[in-house]
Order: C-alpha cells, then sequence, then structure tokens
C-alpha cells in the first residue's frame, strides 16, 4: 500500500507530531508499505530518504496562520499531480 503523511517540519528534528510521523512511518515501511512524507521546506537540511521512506519538501508560506495550511496544500497538490498517486494521505496536526 502506497501511504503518505502530510505534513511535518522536518523528519529528523521537531516535537510530537514529528517523533509519531516518524515512528509510524518507518515501522509501517519495515512492514513493506511505500511511504512518503512530506514536510516543510524550511526548516532543516533537505533529506530524501530515510530507513525506506520517501520524504518530500514542499513549500509553504511563512507566518503562523498559513504554514501549515499552505504546506499541507502543496503536498495535496503534489499528490494529485503524480501519476502514481499514494492510497491514502494522512493530514495529522492541521492547524
Amino acid at each position: 500500500m502506497h501511504l503518505a503523511f502530510s505534513v511535518i517540519k522536518h523528519f529528523d528534528f521537531g516535537g510530537g507530531i514529528e517523533h509519531y510521523t516518524r515512528e509510524l512511518a518507518m515501522r509501517l515501511a519495515r512492514r513493506g508499505h511505500q511511504i512518503e512524507v512530506f514536510s516543510m521546506s524550511h526548516y532543516g537540511p533537505p533529506v530524501r530518504e530515510r530507513d525506506g521512506v520517501r520524504i518530500t519538501q514542499v513549500p509553504c508560506l511563512p507566518g503562523v496562520a498559513t504554514e501549515k495550511l499552505s504546506a499541507s496544500f502543496s503536498a495535496a497538490a503534489a499528490c494529485a499531480l503524480r501519476r502514481h498517486k499514494p492510497d491514502l494521505v494522512h493530514f495529522h496536526s492541521v492547524a
């Protein structure tokens, strides 16, 4: 199954939602699922893959009220434009 998680600050560091997403994504990848995590592009150095998890950085508008919403929109647009779309997109912690 192809699963996508949207949207976190960065895959390698961050708070509770980043830790949750990282752990769940890596565990599902070990079980053979194709996992993609969308992260915001301005929170650290680019990471493309980690432990079988594909990480895609997306742009977002700066600001408390617009950051998560615009990053989620960018991730959804990226999914919609692809030929091989995820079977499930998990939007977690969208303000």
